[in-house]
């Protein structure tokens, strides 16, 4: 017998799930979304002991592989690794239960390639059958003259459904990538897991392969912070994907050869901006200088000035 560990699959994929409360009955994990409705009133059950689900919105419903399939928009010859990455044997579980060691997962095969999701138009195309997406994108200060340079998509369906797609590459080749919703949504943000990623997003830099392109480059916390310090100020805009830089992204930006370099994160990270900023300096031995944006969030300023911009 297997046991399918579904907290551990929700939770690598940033899914937010309830064991308890309103609609979730005894044995049962309520998921915040449903793949095929996509209501988010945590409707969707998985029965803990059999990994089936049930929607009882759209009565959507299967076993465990064809919940892979729906989540992680893979074909069903492809949910069986995913499968065994994270499920145990019964034996396991009986030596779990006296022991209370964790089990040892599966070795997964590396993942060489990388997909975009099925049902995406680029971006600058979507806008006549979608002209929402232009009016999110408008609202957050941008033209279509600013969006037709950008290598971005839009998705109409399946599990990244109404979500803008940002490809992050590493020298030409397709990394992994998220999406980010333009309607309203229970997580803004949604990336490919690391098990279908070349490397997860925390090792990649959106932009990275346009920095050799640039003379000024500015270090951000998200994309669409890149995107407007892009915009504003004609510098090229990389961003982290969160507040906190990792080595392995450290590690990229030491194989550039770069010249000068700002870094700018929201203005509540001001003190770990500085000590990055330090950092990186010190890492890259080049001049690093920290700017405090006048606006909470960089993505919302209209101009240099809101950015704390300083020419030189």
């Amino acid at each position: 017998m297997t046991n399918f560990l579904i907290q551990d699959y929700l939770k690598n994929r940033g899914i937010p799930f309830k064991e308890a409360g309103n609609n979730i009955g005894d044995g049962w994990i309520g998921v915040s979304s449903c793949p095929v409705c996509r209501d988010e009133r945590y409707h969707l059950g998985v029965n803990k002991e059999t990994a089936n689900f049930h929607c009882w919105v759209c009565g959507a419903h299967g076993g465990i592989r064809r919940l892979i399939h729906l989540i992680d928009e893979v074909p069903y010859d492809k949910t069986e690794t995913i499968l065994q990455e994270y499920s145990i044997s019964s034996t396991d579980s009986f030596s779990i239960s006296f022991s209370k060691k964790k089990p040892q997962r599966k070795e997964v095969p590396v993942v060489t390639e990388v997909e975009l999701p099925t049902h995406i138009l680029p971006v600058y195309d979507a806008f006549h059958r979608y002209p929402y997406v232009f009016t999110y994108l408008q609202g957050r200060g941008f033209t279509l003259k600013d969006i037709e340079t950008w290598d971005a998509y839009f998705c109409y369906g399946g599990m990244y459904s109404q979500r803008l797609i940002f490809p992050l590459y590493m020298d030409g080749k397709l990394m992994t990538f998220t999406g980010r919703a333009v309607v309203p949504a229970s997580l803004r943000y949604k990336s490919l897991s690391k098990e279908l990623s070349i490397l997860p997003i925390k090792n990649c830099l959106f932009n990275y392969d346009r920095i050799e392109d640039y003379t000024s480059v500015c270090l951000c916390e998200g994309i669409f912070d890149a995107l407007k310090v892009q915009k504003l100020t004609g510098d090229l805009g990389i961003a982290i994907c969160g507040k906190v830089m990792s080595g392995a992204q450290k590690i990229l930006l030491m194989r550039k050869r770069l010249s000068t370099l700002t870094v700018m994160l929201d203005r509540d990270a001001s003190a770990g901006g500085i000590r990055l900023a330090t950092e990186l300096s010190s890492l890259l031995s080049i001049p690093v200088r920290y700017l405090v944006p006048t606006v909470k969030d960089p993505a919302t300023a209209t101009t240099k000035e809101e950015l704390g911009w300083v020419n030189g």
